[in-house]
């Protein structure tokens, strides 16, 4: 199954996975999150953030179309946990990627120390060039980047020393999202 092969091997490049079901999802969100800080998610999202509100977390809306405003930027470098949503997700690497979600969604997923990514089981697919094929047919008016993230941000760059969260998250966790039986 490609959802237990993506969780596998998102786990085998350092990354952490759970899933469930949609009906959970607020409930599983708050407790994955916290309460200890600061989430901002993109705009797509808000409906989930007021939900989340509701369970005692902290929740922005991040849009590009508040760039000039301080307390956006604010935001952004207060957050603890950045929530995106996932265009698709690669079972053989692990890999998962983000889109514009209003204008940040790659830009969230750089700069909080934790990014928590929602994912379709549905928009799960087995390599990179299909991937990439689901991208350019259900997300050709995306209006911005798709960024592509496998584990946490890591670098070798210096010494030779692999280094954890100079360029982006620490840690990163995809929620896979269960499709509903009916």
């Amino acid at each position: 199954m490609l959802t237990d092969l993506f969780i596998q091997s998102l786990r085998a490049c350092g990354g952490e996975a759970s899933s469930v079901g949609a009906a959970e999802l607020p409930r599983a969100l708050a407790a994955l999150v916290g309460a200890g800080g600061l989430v901002v998610v993109t705009p797509e999202l808000e409906s989930l953030a007021l939900e989340l509100a509701e369970r005692g977390v902290e929740c922005r809306v991040a849009s590009r179309l508040g760039a000039g405003d301080a307390g956006l930027e604010a935001d952004l470098r207060a957050a603890e946990v950045a929530l995106t949503r996932g265009l698709v997700g690669i079972a053989r690497s692990g890999t998962v990627a983000v889109g514009p979600g209003g204008g940040n969604g790659g830009l969230l997923a750089a700069l909080a120390p934790r990014h928590v990514v929602l994912l379709g089981e549905e928009d799960i697919v087995d390599s990179l060039a299909h991937a990439m094929q689901v991208i350019s047919e259900r997300f050709h008016g995306l209006g911005g980047e798709a960024v592509f993230i496998t584990g946490p941000s890591r670098t070798a760059d210096i010494e030779m020393l692999s280094v954890v969260g100079v360029h982006g998250p620490l840690g990163l966790h995809v929620v896979v999202v269960r499709r509903e039986a009916g």
